[in-house]
């Protein structure tokens, strides 16, 4: 579980002074993720891993602060979500 607390007025990132450049999770709801990104507003996309298995699909997104993460799936579970941002 990650647990994001928003912020208001939210921080403006500095790209010049990012602490950290990405990190990943292992994913368990892939079904519900999408769903919810589009309900509030937060840009993503789907790609498959560039390198590495094959049978994982990850959901690329930016914390507020410009850093990126990406929760990771097995692929079996794309069959049955829409993956279109």
């Amino acid at each position: 579980m990650i647990h994001v607390i928003g912020a208001d007025p939210a921080p403006t990132p500095d790209p010049e002074n990012l602490s950290l450049q990405h990190f990943s999770l292992r994913g368990e709801d892939l079904a519900g993720l999408p769903a919810t990104l589009r309900r509030e507003g937060v840009p993503w996309r789907a790609s498959q891993m560039p390198s590495g298995p094959a049978d994982i699909v990850l959901v690329n997104l930016d914390d507020p602060d410009g850093n990126a993460f990406h929760p990771e799936f097995p692929r079996a579970q794309v069959d049955v979500v829409d993956l279109a941002p």
